[in-house]
């Protein structure tokens, strides 16, 4: 049986000045669909940030800290049930070979700050 790896690539966060996103409610039985993930940005060594196709942005709280995530620039899954990352079932793993448990996932909301140009 074939085991198939999907790779996210990961970014450092940039936060733009005009851009402020706020945490909804965590929830420890979401699952996420990762083919409509399109990037991850890790924004300490315990949490990670997906940014979805569309737009859409969610935070996933990790079990511990998880400082082999910074070494490389992705993160790793192997899907376990149609594709599906769940929290409180499982792990993303680095290129640096550690893993850490997803605990939560929230989601995130894009605040606006001052008036546009």
């Amino acid at each position: 049986m074939r085991v198939r790896v999907q790779v996210v690539p990961m970014r450092p966060v940039t936060p733009r000045a005009q851009e402020v996103w706020r945490m909804g409610k965590p929830n420890t039985r979401k699952c996420l669909d990762m083919s409509m993930i399109a990037a991850a940005m890790m924004v300490d060594n315990g949490t990670v940030d997906l940014v979805m196709k569309g737009g859409d942005r969610w935070r996933l709280m990790l079990d511990r800290q998880c400082h082999q995530l910074s070494y490389y620039g992705g993160i790793y899954y192997k899907p376990r049930k149609a594709g599906l990352i769940c929290a409180n079932r499982d792990q993303i793993h680095s290129r640096a070979g550690g893993s850490c448990r997803v605990q939560a996932i929230a989601p995130l909301f894009k605040m606006n700050q001052g008036a546009r140009n």
